[in-house]
């Protein structure tokens, strides 16, 4: 995935990581979903995610990929269906707000603050330690309100 980056890092690649759950949703969009588009899903150079707008004048040439979805149409789906489906403290979800908790939920399940920082591709640790904010107790029984404190504890 491609990001803009923050405090100055600039515009590069990112990695997404999927919650545990996340893994059976997408092999379900890959059998179920995927193949529905008129391009062929096993062309190494086939989106994962295609767009469903192909120009009608093109949709019938064989061996066509549909385009892939770009950032701003997966921003403003991830918008929409936070706002019909999300009913507590976050009604809107975005895509770097996924990368924080996925940070997060891997540093409460144990992970550790320096493999949370090589999972992130952070250069420093304290750029990880302000993304990974846990709001409840470890598995220990303990809560932290900085990873720093767990750390330094």
């Amino acid at each position: 995935m491609h990001g803009k980056g923050a405090g100055g890092s600039g515009p590069g690649d990112r990695e997404a990581f999927l919650f545990e759950e996340g893994r059976a949703l997408l092999w379900w969009y890959v059998e179920e979903v995927r193949g529905a588009f008129p391009d062929d899903p096993s062309d190494p150079r086939a989106p994962l995610f295609p767009s469903e707008r192909l120009a009608k004048s093109l949709a019938g040439i064989d061996g066509l990929l549909a385009p892939p979805v770009v950032p701003d149409t997966f921003r403003r789906a991830l918008k929409m269906a936070s706002h019909e489906y999300l009913r507590g403290p976050v009604s809107e979800l975005f895509p770097h707000l996924m990368r924080h908790a996925c940070a997060t939920h891997n540093y409460e399940a144990g992970m550790p603050l320096w493999d949370v920082q090589v999972l992130l591709g952070h250069v420093w640790a304290s750029t990880t330690v302000g993304i990974s904010r846990p709001r409840r107790a470890t598995r220990s029984g303990r809560a932290w309100s900085l990873p720093g404190e767990r750390f330094a504890g």
